[in-house]
């Protein structure tokens, strides 16, 4: 079974959004971490198949999202083979 990419929000303090396709990858308990699956055209990172952690967007509802370039928990994994190992 394949597994279905989702939207995700990526903005900055509210400015600036754009979606992306994320891939869902394996996750703790009670995080939720996606492969961006683009490139985003407003920022320069986080990008193209780094692993960022999301959360529901309050300013948003329905939406995943990742704020740059503030937010802990849009810092990109250096080490993400823990969580997801390269494709």
């Amino acid at each position: 079974m394949a597994i279905e990419p989702t939207r995700i929000l990526l903005h900055d303090n509210g400015e600036d959004v754009e979606t992306l396709w994320g891939i869902p990858v394996e996750s703790p308990p009670g995080r939720t971490f996606v492969r961006l699956d683009n490139v985003p055209f407003l920022h320069a990172k986080p990008t193209f198949d780094e692993v960022v952690e999301v959360a529901e967007d309050e300013a948003h509802p329905g939406f995943l999202a990742c704020t740059a370039p503030a937010s802990d928990w849009c810092t990109p994994f250096e080490r993400v083979e823990a969580i997801a190992p390269s494709r």
